[in-house]
């Protein structure tokens, strides 16, 4: 029976990374939950969520990611529209958030031989402010003059920027701390 994308096996023989009582194995092991989502709901996000928390070890610590280099960037699987929550979640979720570069700035995504990569988009400058080269090893993202840092810090309230800012501040209030019921 399938289970927000990962199998019952599958999510014990992930749990056995983070060891047993007597031999220490990862402080943590990747948890694909997230990104692996097919069909995004409220529903599907608490049972993938829950399934990781319920099956993890006592004691032990999760993480979440929405991104990593391997799967579309996030605005470009789930909407722009949708990136900004799933964001959020990310921040406020127990455990350690894993943010994939330029997840922050909704950076997209463009067709090349790695087409889930291109260089962080720092500005609007030449090469998005990644280098001052004549080219960066991966060409810049056609949207790179409009979605960048520089561009998010001074548009706080369109971007993630701030709001990652905001959010990763909770991590030191007592908010991020309880239990998973």
């Amino acid at each position: 029976m399938e289970i927000v994308g990962m199998e019952c096996e599958d999510i014990e023989a992930t749990m056995m990374y983070y060891g047993t009582p007597f031999i220490q194995e990862a402080d943590f092991p990747f948890n694909f939950n997230l990104i692996n989502m097919k069909n995004l709901s409220g529903n599907s996000i608490f049972e993938a969520v829950d399934l990781w928390m319920r099956n993890m070890p006592a004691g032990k610590w999760p993480n979440w990611a929405v991104g990593s280099p391997n799967a579309a960037r996030l605005s470009t699987r789930i909407g722009y529209e949708f990136a900004d929550v799933m964001n959020m979640l990310l921040l406020t979720l127990p455990g350690t958030p894993v943010t994939y570069y330029g997840e922050e700035i909704e950076h997209g995504i463009q067709r090349i031989t790695c087409q889930y990569k291109s260089p962080m988009q720092w500005n609007g400058e030449v090469n998005a402010g990644f280098t001052e080269g004549n080219s960066s090893w991966l060409p810049v993202h056609f949207n790179y003059r409009s979605i960048n840092v520089e561009v998010g810090i001074y548009m706080c309230d369109k971007l993630m920027v701030s709001k990652y800012c905001h959010l990763s501040l909770l991590f030191w209030f007592p908010f991020s701390s309880g239990h998973w019921q």
